[in-house]
């Protein structure tokens, strides 16, 4: 457990063991761990969360009026990309930065424990700081689309007895109410990520910390905002705005990111550190008790279902899209990188399609025993509609395919930063 200076206790209390117990299922001859968003759904919750509620103040708040008139004047256009995102792709950017060399190495002692996908939980302090609440969550999480196909494709397997598990960065509870309310899968079969936004608000406000650090974030996002209006060029052009950050603002900016998290949060991601007497803030503490299910927690959720449900001759199969998908996609016999450059970077087969109904060839060349790449790609484009490409992905794959990953990737779900 992790304890604040302020005797904030949060408990680790999530086992991978645990979320990867279904006790009515039978073992099976194939199990597909699949990411959720991106394959099964085109949102990304927090990505928009960002981008509409993490903004500067309005006027009536901290502001002053000839600021706040301007400000929503600058508001009442279509500015892209919002201070939100920004600030959401910035955090991402320089966390990788600080940890990712750092992850998995010897000596253990001077490794990270950090994961791809980590930063996610940074959010929670900017959410509270703007108001936003799981209700805020939620809603936009239920109104999620299908990625063109997946129903389709998730119903056609589970009629063959594949066993399909949904496993994601995103946090848990919302992304089971989303498949619920669709029928897509039965809710237990998503394992995702705590995001403890209530817990973090009641525990602050029982320390009798909530408003200090809620001070806290409030002046760091309005210096982040400050950086990003004084080192940002803005063009218009029929209604719609482009807010375009300069590589100094960027610099900048990370380096007041860095201070947030390093010194006044107090996070601490190398092993061992954490053991050691320090100043964490009450955020802090919750976000470091918080086990996310980043990479490697993929890839470890994804070899716990082979383990428990595969029979001695079935298959594991995995799919996503995304950087935080590739560790749990290099490490499966058959992996499937779809609309996406680093997915297909890492997977076994590539796969750039509109409609996910055009994958099912893939499973079945798998179902009937063919375990060469070359051969399944063959079958599988040979089956699929006009404007698909199926082909074989690795570290070798030709850029071009890869700068058609991105198109349709973007085409799809827009500007994601995993």
């Amino acid at each position: 457990m992790v304890t604040a200076e302020r005797e904030i206790i949060v408990p680790r209390s999530r086992d991978y063991r645990d979320l990867t117990s279904f006790p009515e299922r039978a073992k099976t001859h194939m199990v597909l761990a699949t990411d959720v968003e991106g394959p099964l759904f085109l949102g990304d919750f927090i990505d928009e969360a960002m981008d509409k509620m993490v903004k500067p103040a309005e006027a009536g708040d901290s502001k002053d009026d000839a600021l706040n008139a301007m400000v929503r004047q600058v508001e009442a256009i279509d500015v892209a990309p919002s201070y939100g995102k920004i600030l959401y792709a910035q955090t991402w950017q320089w966390f990788n930065d600080a940890t990712k060399k750092q992850r998995g190495i010897n000596p253990y002692s001077n490794s990270s424990i950090s994961q791809e996908g980590e930063d996610t939980l940074f959010t929670i302090p900017l959410f509270l700081a703007c108001g936003v609440t799981q209700s805020h969550l939620d809603n936009m999480t239920l109104r999620s689309k299908p990625t063109p196909g997946s129903y389709e494709l998730v119903k056609a397997l589970e009629a063959q007895g594949i066993l399909v598990v949904g496993i994601t960065t995103a946090p848990q509870d919302p992304i089971r109410k989303l498949v619920a309310q669709t029928g897509l899968l039965d809710p237990k079969q998503i394992i995702g990520s705590p995001f403890p936004l209530d817990e973090m608000k009641n525990l602050l406000e029982e320390a009798g910390l909530y408003d200090k650090e809620i001070k806290m974030t409030k002046d760091y996002l309005e210096e982040c905002f400050d950086i990003i209006d004084e080192h940002s060029d803005m063009t218009c052009d029929r209604g719609r705005a482009r807010r375009d950050l300069s590589e100094e603002g960027k610099e900048i900016l990370r380096n007041r990111i860095a201070k947030f998290h390093d010194q006044q949060l107090g996070i601490n991601y190398e092993i061992g550190r954490r053991a050691n007497t320090r100043n964490i803030s009450g955020m802090g503490s919750v976000i470091e008790a918080s086990r996310i299910v980043g990479d490697r927690g993929k890839r470890a959720v994804a070899q716990q279902l082979a383990r428990r449900y595969l029979n001695p001759t079935g298959v594991l199969v995995t799919e996503g899209d995304g950087l935080n998908d590739s560790l749990m996609l290099q490490n499966a016999p058959y992996s499937i990188g779809l609309n996406g450059p680093d997915a297909a970077l890492a997977a076994k087969i590539g796969v750039i399609t509109e409609d996910r109904r055009d994958e099912l060839a893939i499973f079945e060349a798998i179902a009937s025993g063919e375990t060469n790449i070359d051969r399944i790609v063959q079958y599988a484009q040979s089956k699929a509609s006009s404007g698909t490409i199926i082909h074989k992905a690795g570290p070798g794959t030709d850029p071009s395919l890869l700068g058609r990953h991105a198109a349709m990737k973007q085409r799809l779900r827009g500007s994601i930063v995993y």
